[in-house]
C-alpha cells in the first residue's frame, strides 16, 4: 500500500511537471529559453497572434517556421527524406534541414547564423525567421521597445516613421505619473470612440488635430538658428503658450519660471549658446491618451541634429554633450491643455486654443545608428 502511494505521488508529480512545462511552452528544446523580453510579430503593420512560442538561444531568437510562413501566404511542407522544412512563395523555395546551420534557396546552399531546430513537443521546426522572409522578398527589421520588442516583416519596406510608431506603441500609458487612481485615465481607444460626445475633443479628427498641433510646437521649438532669431520667430514660439498661464518648474535649473520667463529663457539659450539645430517630431493620433492625472498626453519621438551649440548649454541642463552633425532621438510625452485665459494678466499675445503645459522624458537622447 505504501509502495502504491509512493508510485502514485511520483506519477502525479511527473504529470504536474510535464503540464507545467507544456504550459510555459519553453521546456521542450534543451537549452532554449523564453526571450528576456516579450516579442511581438508584425506583418505589413498588423500584429500577429502566434499559437506557438518564440525561443531564444545564444543571443538569437527562433520562430515557428510553418506558422509564420503560412501567415505571409507561403505553401509549407516537410520533406521527410531530407528532414527539411520547406516553403514556397513568389516563385522562391526555401529548405531548412533540421540541425544544420545552412539552408537552400532555390537549390543554392546558403549559410545561416544559427541552426534549424526541431521542437519534439510540438513537432514543429524553428529558425531565425529573417532568412525565409527575406528570401520571399520581405523587409525584416528588429525594433527594440520598452515593454516588448518587435520583429517587423513587411513588403514593401515601410517608412522610418511607421517603424518609429511601432516602437512608440510599445510604451505603456502612465509610465510617468504618481497617481494610482484610474478614474481619470482613458486609453486611446476610448478617446477615439467618444466622437459622438464632442467631435471637437474626441474621435480621430480631433485627436489628429491635437497630434498635428504638438508636432508643430516641437518643430518650432527645436528647428532654430541663433543667427536668425527675430520677432517673427519669437511670436511663432509664443503662439503655443498661454499668456499668464501656469508657472513652469525647470528641474535641471531647480527654478520655477513664469510663462514669459520660460519663453525668454529659451530665446536667451538659443542666442547665448549659439544653438542651430534641425529637428523632426514623429507622433500620431493613436498615441494620445488621458493620463491618470487628467492630462491629455501625446507620445512622440523628437529627432534632432545640432549643427552649432556651445557645450556649456548641455552642462547647464545636466545633459551628456551631443556631437555636432549627428542625429539623436528622445522619446517623450507632451501635455497641452485648453486655455483658461486671464483677461486681467499683463501679458497678451495670440495663442492656440490649446497650449503647452508639460513634457515628460521617456528616454535620454540616443544617437541614431
Amino acid at each position: 500500500m505504501v509502495l502504491m502511494k509512493k508510485r502514485f505521488i511520483s506519477i502525479l508529480l511527473t504529470i504536474v511537471f510535464v503540464l507545467s512545462a507544456a504550459g510555459q511552452g519553453f521546456a521542450a528544446i534543451p537549452g532554449y529559453t523564453k526571450p528576456a523580453k516579450p516579442i511581438k510579430v508584425f506583418i505589413n503593420g498588423v500584429e500577429q497572434k502566434l499559437t506557438l512560442p518564440i525561443y531564444a538561444y545564444q543571443g538569437r531568437n527562433y520562430y515557428p517556421f510553418r506558422e509564420l510562413c503560412e501567415k505571409v501566404g507561403a505553401t509549407v511542407t516537410y520533406n521527410e527524406k531530407t528532414k527539411s522544412a520547406e516553403a514556397t512563395l513568389n516563385g522562391n523555395t526555401v529548405s531548412f534541414p533540421v540541425g544544420k546551420d545552412y539552408y537552400y534557396l532555390n537549390g543554392v546552399k546558403m549559410s545561416m547564423d544559427g541552426k534549424t531546430v526541431g521542437d519534439p513537443d510540438t513537432q514543429r521546426t524553428y529558425i531565425p525567421i529573417r532568412y525565409a522572409m527575406e528570401a520571399f522578398g520581405f523587409d525584416v527589421k528588429w525594433l527594440t521597445g520598452y515593454s516588448y520588442n518587435i520583429i517587423r516583416i513587411a513588403s514593401p519596406a515601410p517608412s522610418e516613421r511607421e517603424d518609429i510608431l511601432l516602437q512608440l506603441h510599445a510604451y505603456p500609458d502612465n509610465l510617468q505619473t504618481y497617481y494610482k487612481d484610474n478614474s481619470r485615465y482613458m486609453p486611446n481607444s476610448e478617446l477615439m470612440a467618444k466622437e459622438n460626445e464632442n467631435i471637437n475633443i474626441y474621435g480621430p479628427v480631433a485627436l489628429q488635430k491635437k497630434a498635428d498641433l504638438i508636432k508643430a510646437f516641437m518643430e518650432v521649438e527645436n528647428n532654430v538658428d541663433y543667427r536668425t532669431i527675430d520677432d517673427k520667430y519669437i511670436n511663432s514660439y509664443k503662439f503655443y503658450f498661454q499668456p499668464n498661464g501656469n508657472d513652469f518648474y525647470v528641474y535641471e535649473l531647480e527654478k520655477e519660471l513664469s510663462t514669459s520667463e520660460y519663453i525668454q529663457n529659451r530665446i536667451n539659450d538659443i542666442k547665448t549658446y549659439k544653438i542651430a539645430s534641425k529637428a523632426e517630431f514623429i507622433t500620431d493620433k493613436t498615441l494620445i491618451y488621458c493620463s491618470k492625472d487628467g492630462e491629455r498626453r501625446v507620445r512622440g519621438r523628437l529627432k534632432i541634429m545640432f549643427t552649432s551649440v556651445d557645450p556649456k548649454y548641455f552642462a547647464k541642463y545636466k545633459m551628456k554633450p551631443l556631437k555636432l552633425n549627428k542625429w539623436y532621438y528622445m522619446d517623450v510625452e507632451i501635455a497641452f491643455a485648453y486655455v483658461a485665459y486671464d483677461p486681467y494678466g499683463k501679458d497678451k499675445w495670440e495663442h492656440s486654443p490649446e497650449t503647452y503645459t508639460s513634457l515628460y522624458k521617456l528616454t535620454d537622447f540616443i544617437e541614431v545608428k
